[in-house]
């Protein structure tokens, strides 16, 4: 039986379930729930190999915009990279990865993705760099706190995916544009409970870890402050707020750290990739 390759069969359900079996597998993740949410949308673009009616290998793309210092550019996000272990070092990621780039790359500025270890000689082969990430840490003893935690709000992911797409971009150093697909899937799968309100239109997203406030979006229609937006959310007993995307390098008590977990791969035209110094939103992270 030979490998076949498909791509793009979203509404198909046989297939659509087959790729989500994979992915409870390999990740522990359940696409459905995102899919039944109505989340997965044109931007999210599975390309598989199957095996008889199987999805086995799966490499995605997530078509996007990414604001990288006050400047727009065409990106695709490669997510979900996965090969039933039956079926691996058969080369079947690299030849995903190879029609992915042939698709799209006289269309975009930039392709990334964030590799294991193990993966990163396979990328570099495909004209991918790796870059180190970081970790914004923001010391909390600096800030007034709240005696009072805030309530949780319950919101539609309609209305978020709304108020996303009213919202100026977290930081003009780099965030994602055009990325409201991962966000829903974010929602889908447990966010849909970090939603906190503190403003007429502006809604933080966060959670409590011990006496670590961590910090994943700001989504506000109107001008705010990252210093005062901090005195609004967090609680007595919190020590650092770490913020989980790009925020003004003037912040004050931000401490600049390297992060020994993350990393990136960019493939690129020219120089244009990562700020040094910048955070990938992670609820941007396919």
């Amino acid at each position: 039986m030979e490998y076949t390759f498909i791509r793009n069969y979203r509404d198909d359900q046989a297939l659509r379930k087959s790729f989500s079996t994979l992915a409870k597998k390999i990740f522990g993740i359940d696409f459905e729930k995102w899919y039944e949410s109505g989340g997965w949308n044109h931007n999210y673009i599975p390309y598989s190999f199957r095996w008889g009616n199987e999805i086995i290998a799966n490499v995605s793309v997530n078509t996007m915009e990414l604001m990288i210092q006050g400047k727009r550019h065409k990106a695709i996000q490669i997510g979900t990279v996965m090969t039933d272990p039956l079926h691996r070092r058969k080369g079947l990621a690299a030849g995903l990865m190879e029609r992915v780039i042939e698709d799209f790359d006289s269309g975009y500025d930039l392709f990334f993705l964030a590799a294991e270890e193990d993966a990163v000689p396979l990328y570099e082969k495909l004209g991918f760099r790796k870059i180190e990430a970081k970790r914004f840490v923001i010391d909390a003893e600096y800030y007034r706190r709240l005696e009072k935690p805030l309530e949780r709000v319950e919101m539609p992911l309609e209305k978020l995916l709304e108020l996303k797409g009213k919202a100026d971009p977290m930081s003009l150093v780099l965030s994602a544009v055009s990325d409201e697909h991962i966000l829903a899937f974010y929602y889908a799968h447990g966010f849909s409970r970090c939603i906190y309100k503190i403003g007429s239109e502006c809604y933080a997203i966060f959670e409590i870890e011990k006496d670590v406030l961590h910090l994943y979006d700001i989504l506000s229609t109107e001008k705010f402050f990252i210093e005062r937006i901090i005195e609004m959310i967090t609680p007595m007993g919190i020590k650092s707020v770490e913020c989980h995307f790009t925020p003004p390098l003037d912040t004050k008590g931000l401490r600049i750290l390297e992060d020994s977990e993350g990393g990136w791969m960019i493939r690129s035209r020219g120089e244009t990739g990562f700020p040094e110094i910048s955070v990938y939103p992670e609820i941007s992270k396919a």
